[in-house]
């Protein structure tokens, strides 16, 4: 039904879910209480059933992100807090910079010098939507890197690369 299923006591998980602030309930139908996420927008949804068996799924596919930026500081009004940033090198600076619009990151790189990131690491689970903005302009990809458990090159589980002005969810 689009979620885990929950085994114990139906009075007992009924009583979690109700005195919760987080969940509300959606609908009752044939003795199932279903319930979801306080704040998700009900959306047509379609229904299918064969025997003992019911699937339900939204009829509109996108995801709508909700929730705080996962990222610190993602318009650099503290300068570069909770960014890493990459030595100033011959060929390669990183600067602090302000703007009109507030404080700005200045990444300058010559073109024979590789160019390194500046980057921020976040804590995620497989298969949740989450916000990832950062105010960017210029040229520039964001990569994005998922790791199972610490970071290292044996446990990278994917990598994918966007265009500063893109989006992606994953």
């Amino acid at each position: 039904m689009g979620a885990p299923w929950l085994f114990g006591d139906p009075a007992t998980l009924n009583e979690r879910f109700a005195s919760s602030s987080a969940y509300e309930r959606a609908f009752e139908a044939d003795g199932v209480t279903v319930y979801r996420v306080t704040g998700v927008p009900d959306r047509d949804r379609v229904e299918q059933e064969r025997g003992l068996h019911a699937l339900v799924y939204p009829e509109e596919t996108d995801t709508e992100v909700v929730g705080a930026n996962v990222l610190a500081n993602p318009s650099f009004d503290d300068g570069t807090a909770g960014w890493w940033t990459p030595p100033n090198e011959s060929g390669r600076t990183t600067t602090h910079v302000e703007t009109a619009d507030g404080g700005a990151v200045e990444l300058r790189v010559d073109a024979d010098t590789q160019p390194l990131p500046v980057a921020q690491a976040a804590a995620t689970r497989d298969g949740y939507p989450y916000r990832v903005d950062a105010d960017a302009t210029g040229d520039g990809v964001a990569t994005l890197y998922w790791y199972e458990g610490e970071k290292s090159p044996d446990s990278l589980v994917a990598r994918e690369v966007v265009p500063s002005r893109g989006s992606r969810s994953r």
